[in-house]
């Protein structure tokens, strides 16, 4: 039985390439030097030995290696040093989302399948009508204003590309703009206050809001 990495997101990889993964200790990092991991990246947020997968006799399971910017198993935060198991259709995310991958147990992969082909329940399922202000989640209208609609359609707008804390708080927050132009003064509570409401609302495709460690959010459709 072969056990495979398909990628979402993360250079120079395409979406939807894949990775098999050999029976000893895959290094997951950044190349840099003398060192060469098994799964490479090329995002600066990506520990040059960032996280590995192994197998224990029974299973895979993966590590943290102490990154930087962590790793998240399905949303979780792993604990740097600790085995946790895989199953099949596990999400991986490096650096909070800067790179992305599904692990998956199977013997007839091949590259003609795609992430939308395999896994259904990550389809594009969210739709923005921006003009209406309308949000339709699996093809029931949404209606909710304020700011979590503003910063979704602000998100929307920028898809797949990460939206800056300033250019949020300048956004979202207009009203409390400052005096030649500065950025409006809201901390970042209650930016995150308004990511997790909107999380919320999406239901289970909240996990498509994505923050950017030290940096901004991305809405990743």
């Amino acid at each position: 039985m072969c056990h495979f990495l398909i990628i979402d997101k993360g250079e120079p990889h395409r979406r939807g390439d894949m990775v098999q993964l050999h029976p000893g200790d895959n290094l997951i990092g950044r190349y840099w030097k003398m060192d060469k991991p098994d799964i490479a990246f090329d995002s600066l947020y990506v520990s040059r030995k960032h996280a590995s997968i192994k197998w224990n006799g029974e299973g895979f399971v993966l590590t943290d290696l102490k990154s930087k910017h962590g790793t998240q198993l399905d949303d979780a935060e792993l604990v740097a040093g600790r085995d946790y198991e895989l199953t099949s259709g596990a999400r991986i995310s490096l650096a909070r989302g800067m790179v992305t991958m599904v692990y998956r147990i199977g013997a007839d992969f091949d590259r003609t399948i795609t992430l939308h082909n395999v896994f259904g329940e990550y389809s594009d399922t969210v739709s923005v009508d921006p003009d209406r202000r309308e949000v339709r989640l699996d093809g029931v209208v949404l209606n909710f204003s304020g700011k979590e609609m503003d910063l979704l359609l602000l998100l929307y707008r920028n898809k797949n590309k990460a939206v800056s804390y300033d250019q949020i708080k300048t956004e979202i927050w207009p009203e409390r703009r400052l005096v030649n132009d500065a950025v409006p003064d809201v901390g970042n509570e209650e930016i995150n206050a308004v990511v997790y409401r909107l999380r919320k609302r999406l239901g289970k495709h909240g996990h498509k809001v994505v923050t950017v460690a030290r940096y901004g959010v991305l809405l990743e459709l």
